[in-house]
């Protein structure tokens, strides 16, 4: 079987990971408009995946479309049966899987679908097929824009299919959702990073919410279904997902000053045959001497821009465990590059059992005591997961394998 994704552009695509953790080769074929009806009828390949920007253009050039990828109005799995390119969209079944897993209903809800392209319409098809009470589409030049989209007060459920937040750019989310005062679930199709600016917002405003990490591995592994006909096993998709997360996207470890991040971390990585990186080393590897130094000599503040510098420098790593100095969570530009492609993990340990020692910034235990206070809700508010780290370093670091794999 000769299988691609044909798309432009596709550098950043995790496509091929998935594919051949299936169990077959798998190309990456980036092609300009122009040439795309020869490569689709070339008979180089008996399947394709369909990504931007093509998923509505190939509809001219298969013999004929799966009803769901005509109800979509977007097509992006190619299928050569019998001599004929037959188009499905298995995006429906993969947004679908996405949504459930996350607990975001769509039955009865008002929906706002950001974007006007052809995931868009794979969007509208799921919420009509789920019985949503309304749905709107919201575009740049659109009747409903992103200027006058907030007249939509009822709206409940906001699904980005738009490009914003994604590798490189980043960037803030399309709207503010934090004027929807009725918003219980967003769920933005962009991958990588893992966790955009609007699903980090979303969090932070106790909003359930998804990015797309697992709508494309669902999508995929329906695709790979038709075109192997056969089924794979349940739990196939959780698998290759947890698989790819590990690959795509860091372990963060967050807490307080001595709770044993670094120790952990080292042999979580060592475990994962994952790169370990302490941001407390490198800053000090940047300044070229100890924290304690550091801050006795040039101030907290100077420290704080140095650590926010290393952490800067980490926000294109992936697939490392990463342990970060106790306040490192203060500054929001921090958390913000921590979350974006990260599971957090936040160690905690006993009062009684942290130390002062060396630490000129909690030399005594009040000091230590009202760091505590203050930092406490900021890890809470950006873990996915805490593990208690009670002194048996080996139990810890299993609980967050279990976790993560």
């Amino acid at each position: 079987m000769r299988a691609a994704l044909v798309g432009k552009p596709l550098v950043h695509s995790y496509s091929k990971i998935i594919h051949e953790r299936l169990g077959y080769p798998y190309d990456l074929v980036e092609v300009d408009e122009a040439d795309l009806e020869e490569l689709i009828k070339s008979g180089k390949y008996d399947c394709f995946n369909i990504t931007i920007p093509y998923k509505k253009t190939v509809a001219f050039f298969v013999d004929e479309i799966d009803d769901t990828a005509r109800f979509a109005g977007a097509i992006n799995t190619v299928i050569v049966r019998n001599r004929r390119l037959i188009g499905y969209n298995t995006d429906v079944l993969g947004l679908e899987y996405m949504l459930k897993n996350a607990g975001v209903e769509l039955n009865g809800k008002c929906v706002m679908i950001l974007g006007t392209g052809g995931t868009s319409n794979t969007a509208s098809f799921v919420c009509e097929r789920a019985g949503a009470k309304s749905v709107v589409k919201v575009g740049r030049s659109s009747p409903v824009n992103y200027s006058n989209c907030y007249d939509y007060i009822d709206t409940q459920i906001i699904i980005n299919t738009t490009p914003a937040g994604m590798y490189p750019y980043y960037g803030a989310p399309p709207i503010d959702i934090s004027r929807f005062s009725r918003l219980e679930g967003v769920a933005d199709v962009v991958y990588n990073p893992v966790n955009t600016e609007l699903v980090c917002k979303a969090r932070g405003l106790g909003i359930k919410s998804v990015g797309g990490l697992s709508m494309l591995v669902a999508q995929a592994v329906y695709a790979s279904e038709m075109f192997c006909q056969s089924k794979y096993p349940s739990g196939t998709i959780e698998q290759i997902y947890r698989y790819l997360k590990t690959k795509v996207s860091n372990v963060v470890l967050v807490g307080m000053p001595s709770s044993g991040k670094t120790t952990i971390g080292k042999m979580l990585a060592s475990r994962m045959g994952a790169e370990f990186i302490d941001t407390d080393a490198l800053v000090e590897q940047i300044e070229g001497m100890p924290i304690p130094n550091i801050i006795n000599e040039r101030g907290e503040e100077y420290f704080r821009d140095v650590e926010s510098r290393a952490i800067e420098m980490l926000s294109e790593k992936k697939g490392c465990v990463i342990a970060t100095g106790g306040g490192s969570v203060l500054r929001e530009k921090n958390r913000e590059i921590l979350k974006r492609n990260s599971f957090v993990i936040h160690v905690e340990r006993p009062f009684s059992e942290l130390s002062s020692e060396g630490r000129p910034l909690s030399s005594t235990p009040l000091a230590l005591q009202e760091m505590e206070r203050v930092r406490m809700p900021i890890y809470r508010e950006i873990r996915d997961f805490s593990v208690l780290n009670d002194g048996k370093t080996d139990k810890a670091v299993k609980l967050i394998e279990e976790v993560l794999l």
